[in-house]
């Protein structure tokens, strides 16, 4: 199965945040995708491996910025080009949530668009409605999906990724549906530093995924030819996925004598393994060798050309 966007999510957040939270494992975290308006409920243990138990996503026409600002144009008179930044602007934001936290009391300019017009607090609010009942919409889907699971609320990591992540609008409809007070600190929220991108985060846990599929290792067999030239056969590559060493794939027979070790190169590293059977009573044999991943280490398998379903195995000296 694909490794999915929230599990990148989370595997973002495992590599970042939750070991220095000091977190107790398993972690089980909602990850909320603001643009796509969709969720995903991952189970990560302390090793990093991460399952996703549920999923829910609703069908838009397009993403939620989008059809904020497409309200926007059609309720303020100008284009959702020239509103475009919008969801990109902190101060615009923190003068939205200002607003919320003034029980929208008190309207104030937000944002100023191109032509030096601004845009008020309530008008950005009131274009937010429709996208604000498809998250209300989902958020019910996703606690329904909760209590399906029996975990509770209040045991749950939650971390809102994508562009619209830090508008203030999205905050306060996720808090208001998850939390006791939407205003009050909940330290069930991830809280991203200042030079994190929510809007990257899935393509960095992707990122993230791909290096821990990756052997990450060079692993040569080193062996003389028959004109007494070094030979060097290849078992494995830093940048080979790992999957491709789901299985053995052994090299052509390399000729062993009972007096000297085997040689391997591991980076720029040569050491020597010896033969872990007995060749005698003859003077020498000839092996086949190659790596396989287990348990997310590698390890190479040896086997005998003449005997071939004997299978040895060796930790290389990594």
């Amino acid at each position: 199965m694909a490794y999915s966007g929230y599990q990148a999510a989370a595997l973002y957040d495992f590599t970042h945040h939750m070991r220095q939270d000091n977190l107790s494992f398993p972690v089980t975290e909602l990850v909320i995708d603001a643009d796509r308006c969709a969720l995903g409920i991952c189970r990560c243990d302390e090793g990093g491996g991460i399952a996703l138990l549920e999923q829910a996503e609703l069908s838009q026409p397009a993403p939620l910025d989008q059809l904020w600002l497409e309200q926007i144009a059609a309720g303020c008179g100008v284009s959702a080009r020239e509103a475009a930044g919008l969801p990109d602007e902190a101060q615009a934001q923190t003068r939205l949530w200002n607003y919320y936290c003034a029980g929208r009391r008190s309207d104030a300019p937000a944002f100023s668009l191109p032509d030096g017009r601004t845009l008020c607090c309530s008008q950005l609010d009131a274009a937010f409605a429709p996208v604000q009942a498809l998250l209300d919409q989902l958020l019910e889907q996703g606690l329904q999906l909760l209590e399906r699971l029996h975990i509770p609320e209040e045991q749950l990591r939650i971390l809102t990724v994508g562009r619209m992540a830090d508008c203030a609008p999205v905050r306060l409809t996720l808090r208001g549906q998850l939390c006791f007070d939407p205003f009050l600190p909940d330290d069930r929220f991830v809280a991203l530093r200042a030079d994190e991108d929510p809007g990257r985060i899935v393509e960095e846990g992707m990122r993230l995924h791909q290096q821990t599929q990756m052997i990450g290792i060079e692993l040569d067999l080193l062996c003389t030819d028959a004109s007494g030239a070094e030979e060097v056969l290849c078992l494995a590559r830093s940048q080979q996925l790992a999957s491709a060493l789901s299985d053995p794939h052994y090299c052509p027979p390399v000729f062993v004598s009972a007096s000297e070790p085997l040689r391997f190169r591991t980076g720029g590293r040569v050491w020597e393994q010896p033969l872990p059977y007995a060749i005698g009573p003859l003077d020498g044999d000839l092996v086949e060798a190659a790596c396989v991943v287990r348990a997310g280490r590698p390890l190479i398998l040896l086997r005998r050309t003449l005997a071939p379903t004997r299978v040895y195995e060796v930790q290389p000296q990594l």
